[in-house]
């Protein structure tokens, strides 16, 4: 996509449409009480607006927020996912189509709606059955998965683990912290604060490690 059809797009279709409204709506109230929270979120009107965003995946969109009430939900520490395996059928044709919700930092994020632009979607014949949860980012773990116990894996968020080089070391980057600072941990298993200002790496104890990374 152009750059002048990115900004077109953006400016023709930013309004939250009744129908995007009503099938989330009727998609969360189906899923399990766990969820439970998402319908909150819809009920206190956290989504303004909502926006194609091809550059994600093809065929997503993007919500934009009421910036009060995101903050209410948002919390980076918890996992990232997406509710796949929902059916939605076209009122015009009948057919049948998969519906994605994403769900980032335990915030509604977008949904993904394969095979349709016609929008006339049959509320009442919704099939959850087969719904699933897939997390997002998980594999980001995988190379920190020997280096931690399990009790320190589920303090981390996957999407802020990276592989960092300095001065000719290997780390990843764990947390961010105050003051452009950050966590991390080498492929030995040691922790380290990095600091920004001064620049500095500070070998610290794993329960100092355990404490920040607790930290909400």
């Amino acid at each position: 996509m152009g750059f002048y059809n990115l900004i077109k797009s953006f400016l023709v279709k930013t309004k939250f449409e009744e129908w995007e409204r009503n099938l989330i709506e009727k998609v969360i109230e189906k899923l399990p009480v766990e969820f439970v929270y998402l319908q909150k979120q819809i009920k206190e009107r956290i989504i303004r607006g909502s926006i194609p965003d091809p550059t994600f995946i093809p065929q997503f969109v993007r919500f934009l927020y009421h910036h009060d009430v995101f903050k209410k939900y948002n919390d980076e520490n918890l996992r990232h996912y997406k509710i796949t395996g929902i059916k939605v059928s076209d009122l015009i044709t009948g057919s049948i189509f998969c519906y994605s919700i994403y769900v980032i930092g335990g915030v509604l994020n977008g949904y993904t709606l394969e095979g349709t632009k016609n929008k006339k979607i049959i509320l009442g014949e919704i099939d959850i059955l087969q719904f699933k949860i897939d997390y997002l980012y998980e594999d980001n773990l995988d190379p920190i998965k020997e280096l931690v116990d399990e009790s320190i894996l589920n303090l981390i968020t996957p999407s802020e683990v990276y592989l960092i080089e300095l001065e000719c070391v290997n780390y990843f980057h764990l947390r961010d912290l105050e003051d452009g600072d950050f966590l991390g941990i080498d492929d030995k298993g040691n922790f380290y604060v990095f600091k920004h200002d001064p620049l500095g790496i500070n070998l610290i104890e794993k329960e100092i490690a355990i404490k920040l990374l607790s930290k909400k």
